[in-house]
């Protein structure tokens, strides 16, 4: 006998929607770059951001790769995914003002609103 999982969207067509279809292939795009750039190419940002340790920069890239995982989650209709491109926003938001400050960790933030604009009418979609 067979169980059927319960879901909101159980039975339903999902619909994402092409402008977040295409968000969601850029974020994936902008976190494959930021990973190969922050596990591969590091020395790119120490010299761009001297004082930023290599500690640091290896952080992001772990991040960034989380973000990948993010975005594939999103992309199968779980919102962990988008929960958890919140909590990257967030670490991205204090790592941003700590080393280029306040405005440009605010600028940093026009992403996951730019997600969220698109994704909360469909969030009951997601399981």
């Amino acid at each position: 006998m067979a169980f059927a999982k319960s879901t909101p969207s159980a039975g339903a067509t999902r619909k994402r929607g092409i402008l977040l279809t295409i968000w969601l292939a850029l974020m994936l795009i902008g976190y494959l770059i930021s990973a190969v750039t922050y596990l591969f190419m590091n020395s790119v940002v120490t010299s761009a951001i001297p004082g930023m340790s290599s500690a640091v920069i290896y952080l992001l890239g772990v991040v960034s790769l989380v973000g990948i995982a993010a975005v594939y989650l999103m992309f199968t209709w779980k919102k962990l995914g988008f929960y958890i491109a919140i909590g990257i926003a967030a670490i991205s938001f204090i790592v941003n003002a700590a080393y280029l400050g306040i405005v440009n960790a605010i600028l940093g933030l026009i992403g996951i609103v730019i997600l969220y604009i698109l994704i909360r009418g469909k969030l009951g979609q997601f399981e």
